[in-house]
Parts: C-alpha cells; structure tokens; sequence
C-alpha cells in the first residue's frame, strides 16, 4: 500500500464516521439541511487538500471547525431565501438625496 491510499483512507475514514453529525451540525447553524451539506462538502474538499500535503494526523477537531467556520461565514437562511444575494447593491442605499 502507498502513501496515496493511505491518504484515501484516512479521508474516507473521516467521513463513513463523521459525515451525518456534521451534517446536523451545520444544518443547526444554517436552518437548512441543504445548506449544511454543501458546508460539509466543501469542508472534506478542503481537508482532503490538507491530508493530500501530507498532514495525516488530521481529525475530527479540524473538520469539525471547518464546518462551523465555513457555516458561520454563509450568509443567513432569511437573506439566502429572499434571494437578496443575486440583488445587487445600488449607492443610493449609502446616499441620501
């Protein structure tokens, strides 16, 4: 076996174990399950970066703060429902006449 399995592995380790509670935890930050998923999923891509530099050792704790850090930064499910993100955003908002 190489070092490139063993990097397979560990990623595909860490989310037989840990994909669904990451899941429920970032749709509990967002309110959409949706929303979490993709959260989840951008946060293996980049752990999967972070273990294919060749930093095995990494676990649960650092994909665990990807996830709240990546769904901290999302925006709102209000502003995302609303569709106020595809709006964009006129001076005259800043500027009174």
């Amino acid at each position: 076996m190489d070092v490139g399995d063993d990097k397979s592995e560990a990623l595909a380790r860490l989310f037989t174990a840990h994909y669904g509670q990451l899941v429920r935890t970032a749709s509990l930050l967002l309110g959409d399950v949706a929303a979490g998923e993709d959260v989840v999923q951008e946060a293996f891509i980049r752990v999967n970066g972070v273990i294919r530099r060749g930093d095995l050792t990494v676990g649960l704790g650092y994909l665990q703060r990807t996830v709240v850090n990546l769904a901290r930064s999302e925006p709102p499910r209000s502003v995302r429902r609303a569709g106020l993100l595809a709006q964009p955003v006129g001076l005259s908002l800043f500027f009174a006449e």
